[in-house]
């Protein structure tokens, strides 16, 4: 039908509230960038092979701009969200 399908392995198990969602993160999906980059080494990992392991990460979190539904303009009663949880 044309809009993109994502899995991803941290959401709940299927059968269960949550498992599919119907999402439109472009414009409503904020981005922020957190801390970092964070660098570290350890020689431990390959003690025996004289090499040592580097690891660099940045924390970055996103959160939906939105906290509820939008009502819709002239049925007050009716409500649109950019994210919907199917059950």
């Amino acid at each position: 039908m044309g809009y993109p399908l994502y899995i991803y392995d941290r959401l709940p198990t299927l059968g269960t509230k949550g498992d599919l969602m119907l999402l439109n993160l472009n414009p409503w999906y904020v981005v922020k960038d957190g801390n970092g980059p964070f660098f570290g080494a350890s020689e431990h990992v390959y003690f025996q092979t004289n090499k040592t392991m580097f690891k660099i990460f940045w924390n970055v979190d996103g959160q939906p701009m939105l906290k509820e539904a939008l009502p819709l303009e002239g049925n007050a009663a009716s409500t649109v969200s950019p994210f919907i949880i199917l059950n």
